[in-house]
């Protein structure tokens, strides 16, 4: 392994070693093009961002992006690398860091939408990528993702293989990533998805574990038990033909709305910032022309704007705070032209919704195969965060109603008046046109259990 003063020395023909070995195919830097480029495509999607690089070497991707907008701060331990870097990238917030050392405190006190690191991790053993992997996700922004490539493995007997036809080359003190051994060390905290790119290299993509989200990590279960549930359909298709153009479904989901509204033939985006979920949607739908999107609906970034956006499933509960409802709005206010249309549903406050007994109460069943499967629910109301706490109790019985597996799922949801959300709705520019009861456009009394908003963007703010 280099110290930093090899790295010093190794700064001036770095970049063409680099070239040497992937245009050879050769360890370690076979596949090195691909994974920039990968890297480089994924960071492109959405608008500029705020890009951390680790062990931004010469600069040789960070120069890419930043021709393209993206604001770039970097860290290296060598003085060398980084006085190369600085020529390249003369706006640029360049640190001279070890991360042996952890984070600097500079960094620590900012939030980016990306992370990068290529080719810097190996230096590091499993427990202390693992340790690093969590700091660096701690500083995302929410639906922000951390890009790693290097010399990287599916398993051991990929590397050990590479390792004896590279033998005269082969490092021994590097400690390069096995997929099947670093997932069950990180799986806990993150998401993270292995792209093999070459016998040697890949890039791994991570992103924290979305908090608030158990009852969206099976898929499958969630369209088991909700794909037939349309009440929204006959009001979308009346609101879309009026306002001809993109269509952007927000919290898209698996698609339960989004994939039917694009068989009527209307030109549809879909966006959710759960990965399980939107890659079942991608599965669903198939062939239609549909634009999928990884997002964050408090930070959208789509170079596209709507004469219509929706969001279903009571998704806006989901946006627990002040200022997450704030950034949602926002957000929508930004991808809407001015005359827009925004449609959303979200539960009444009634008395009989938030105070409910804090004990197991049945809600439904419905038949799966062999197997019955009854759905409970406890519940308990924060009034001072207008938080209700849910847990939903899945019983699996067989055909003798024995129960023969049970699941939790636990999940909060925050609940908004009808006065407070007029004054939310008015300061993000927007007119309230209607406010229904249900999805059968009945008008709103308070023995509703539910409240559909039809809203219009007046203004720019």
């Amino acid at each position: 392994m280099l110290s930093k003063q090899g790295f010093n020395l190794w700064a001036n023909d770095y970049d063409k070693s680099v070239k040497v070995s992937e245009e050879s195919g050769q360890y370690p830097f076979a596949g090195y093009k691909a994974i920039l480029g990968s890297i480089f495509n994924e960071v492109m999607q959405g608008g500029k961002k705020n890009v951390l690089d680790i062990g931004i070497g010469t600069g040789v991707l960070a120069v890419q992006l930043a021709a393209h907008g993206h604001h770039i701060t970097g860290l290296d331990f060598s003085k060398a690398m980084l006085e190369t870097a600085k020529q390249k990238l003369p706006q640029a917030a360049l640190y001279e860091w070890d991360l042996q050392d952890g984070l600097p405190p500079e960094i620590e006190q900012q939030r980016f939408d990306t992370i990068i690191s290529t080719y810097t991790l190996h230096h590091f053993r499993d427990g202390e990528k693992v340790l690093l992997i969590q700091k660096l996700l701690n500083l995302l922004t929410p639906g922000g993702k951390l890009y790693i490539g290097d010399v990287a493995f599916s398993t051991a007997a990929e590397l050990e293989g590479c390792r004896e036809e590279s033998i005269r080359y082969w490092d021994d003190d590097e400690y390069y990533f096995v997929h099947d051994e670093l997932k069950p060390l990180v799986e806990e905290f993150c998401y993270i998805n292995f792209y093999p790119m070459s016998h040697c290299g890949g890039l791994f993509v991570c992103r924290k574990r979305l908090e608030n989200a158990e009852e969206y990590e099976q898929p499958l279960l969630y369209d088991k038990e909700n794909e037939e549930y349309q009440p929204e359909m006959a009001l979308l298709l009346k609101w879309a033909a009026k306002n001809p153009g993109k269509i952007i479904d927000l919290a898209c989901g698996t698609g339960r709305m989004t994939i039917p509204l694009a068989r009527h033939g209307f030109d549809c985006i879909g966006v959710d910032i759960h990965p399980h979920m939107l890659q079942r949607a991608k599965e669903k739908a198939g062939t239609l022309s549909i634009q999928w999107f990884e997002q964050d609906g408090r930070s959208l970034q789509l170079d596209v704007r709507a004469q219509l956006m929706f969001s279903v499933g009571n998704s806006f509960q989901h946006f627990l705070t002040n200022e997450d409802q704030d950034g949602l709005l926002s957000s929508v206010s930004r991808h809407l032209e001015k005359g827009g249309v925004f449609i959303f549903g979200t539960r009444f406050p009634s008395a009989e919704e938030l105070l409910q007994p804090p004990i197991e109460e049945f809600w439904r069943s419905y038949q799966d195969r062999d197997t019955k499967v009854d759905l409970y629910t406890i519940s308990h109301y924060d009034a001072l965060q207008q938080i209700q706490h849910y847990t939903t109790i899945r019983k699996y019985k067989d055909r003798e109603e024995n129960v023969i597996d049970e699941q939790r799922t636990h999940i909060k949801l925050r609940y908004v008046f009808p006065k407070e959300m007029e004054r939310l709705l008015e300061k993000h520019g927007f007119e309230i046109i209607e406010v229904y009861g249900d999805w059968m456009e009945t008008p709103l009394t308070s023995e509703h259990y539910e409240m559909i908003y039809v809203c219009q963007k007046k203004m720019e703010l």
